[in-house]
């Protein structure tokens, strides 16, 4: 019989993990509509405010621990700090000494006057510290029971928290940013959603896809890893529900959302992620992911058809067939899933020839249902690359000079940007090189090394390195790491798999 305080408890207990939801939602959203946090300004706002919320969560928890082992002398299991999972709690303190050690080594720059701009410094000191506090707000255990034990219902729908996130970004990045390719947001929230541009190797037909970002190549890496996630997850046993309802219903407009945007470096960065992934599953599990992207790739590419289309007379008959192409996509992705991951499925022979039929019929609706003029910037074009080559070599001369500590924040911009007129150097990698050195960089390696090796370890969430895999590659050619949401949803999507890991373990 159930006493009372145990009811209140649960009703404490799904209060809190409700607030969390939404706050992570409302976090989610404000952070990727403020350019996703590309402007000091608003990283600086939003990081500080991680920092009071996760030192908030904190000082709760130990006030709580603290109560109970007033109450109950006895050990309990996992310990007083609820480390049931210890693989889980040594990668977060990996992941937070490293992020503790990138915003000290800001701080130490402008101690000793080695910052070229004070500053800069002092925001990505700020930030560092923004970024350890979302990974602490991520790795919060809400709905805790009795003596600390995580039921099976909490550890197999994992944290609330990171569902909310992730579903939330894959909404604004996919659905809501198509919306604005069609004037359908108002000019407050949409303003820079287009880039406009008559130079066919900028844009080939005339605008691409900028979104909440305002940058393309941006809008394609996340629309291309929030895909892949999303397809991951789709071929797992175990997911949360609404995890498998955006599985089903956001690839396809993620998909043309990547294609709008004309990014080949997403593009390319997307089907590596895709190649990485076949490698890690095997069985119906991989028939399930090529299928999946097989009829995820058809639907796209007629979406891209009808989006591209001369503008109709009649609106509602592009939206309504648009809406039908979406919909018919989740409606195919989820009887690929019954059908391939049900007891008794066909042979996995032949349905990995089936999936690799699908999947073929659906990279050849890429390469031929959109119009002609996407591939005009496939071809013939390398001032990009030839103009970026020579950016790393100027960044490498830039380092040398100060190879060990780096000149602090915004040493790109303020000793080469107005003399190239570009005011990014297009890698993360050197961006963090210029910045902190060779010490920042190897901090920053070996923060990245720890989370790929526990998601290694994730069981069935193995999978989720091909959406990480595909961040990583991206962002050594552009400036994908100066956007405090690139952060957000690289840790959104290791802390999923992290956890995922104690939800394998569960019979």
């Amino acid at each position: 019989m159930r006493v009372r305080g145990s009811d209140n408890r649960d009703r404490s207990s799904r209060f809190a993990g409700g607030a969390a939801s939404g706050a992570a939602v409302v976090g989610a959203g404000a952070a990727i509509m403020q350019a996703g946090l590309y402007g000091n300004s608003a990283a600086v706002i939003f990081s500080l405010a991680a920092v009071i919320g996760a030192a908030s969560a904190a000082l709760v928890m130990a006030v709580r621990a603290g109560r109970r082992i007033q109450a109950s002398p006895t050990p309990m299991p996992g310990g007083a700090s609820g480390g049931r999972h210890p693989e889980r709690q040594r990668v977060m303190h990996v992941v937070l000494l490293c992020l503790f050690g990138l915003a000290g080594i800001s701080l130490l720059q402008l101690v000793v006057g080695h910052s070229h701009h004070s500053a800069a410094s002092a925001e990505a000191c700020i930030r560092w510290l923004g970024t350890a506090g979302i990974v602490m707000l991520l790795h919060q255990q809400h709905g805790k029971r009795k003596q600390q034990v995580v039921t099976a219902n909490v550890v197999r729908d994992g944290s609330r928290i990171q569902i909310s996130l992730l579903v939330t970004l894959g909404v604004l990045i996919g659905p809501v940013s198509i919306a604005g390719w069609f004037g359908l947001l108002p000019e407050q929230i949409s303003r820079g959603f287009l880039l406009v541009e008559s130079d066919i190797r900028i844009a080939s037909i005339g605008m691409r896809l900028s979104g909440f970002l305002q940058y393309p190549n941006a809008q394609g890496i996340f629309a291309a890893a929030l895909l892949l996630l999303l397809l991951a997850v789709w071929t797992t046993h175990s997911a949360h529900r609404l995890m498998l309802f955006a599985g089903a219903c956001l690839p396809a407009p993620l998909l043309l959302a990547l294609l709008l945007s004309e990014s080949r470096g997403a593009g390319l960065a997307c089907a590596a992620g895709a190649a990485a992934g076949a490698l890690l599953l095997r069985g119906r599990r991989l028939a399930l992911w090529l299928a999946s992207a097989g009829w995820a790739s058809l639907c796209g590419a007629l979406a891209c058809r009808i989006a591209l289309a001369p503008a109709p007379a009649a609106g509602a008959a592009r939206a309504a067939a648009l809406l039908g192409c979406f919909a018919a996509c989740a409606v195919g992705l989820a009887a690929l899933r019954s059908r391939l991951l049900a007891p008794g499925a066909a042979r996995q022979g032949r349905a990995l020839a089936a999936s690799a039929a699908l999947l073929a019929g659906g990279l050849a609706a890429l390469a031929a249902l959109p119009p002609a003029q996407l591939y005009a910037r496939l071809g013939a074009h390398y001032e990009t690359a030839a103009s970026r080559a020579s950016l790393y070599q100027e960044a490498l001369r830039l380092w040398r000079e100060a190879p060990l500590l780096g000149r602090g924040g915004d040493t790109w911009r303020q000793l080469a940007g107005r003399r190239f007129g570009i005011y990014e150097v297009h890698s993360g990698y050197l961006d963090i090189l210029l910045n902190a050195g060779l010490l920042g960089l190897s901090i920053m390696l070996l923060m990245l090394a720890a989370l790929l090796i526990a998601i290694w370890r994730a069981g069935e969430y193995r999978i989720l390195l091909a959406p990480i895999l595909v961040m990583l590659l991206h962002a050594a050619i552009d400036f994908d790491m100066s956007y405090g949401c690139w952060w957000l949803l690289l840790f959104g999507i290791a802390a999923y798999g992290i956890d995922a890991r104690a939800r394998s373990a569960l019979p």
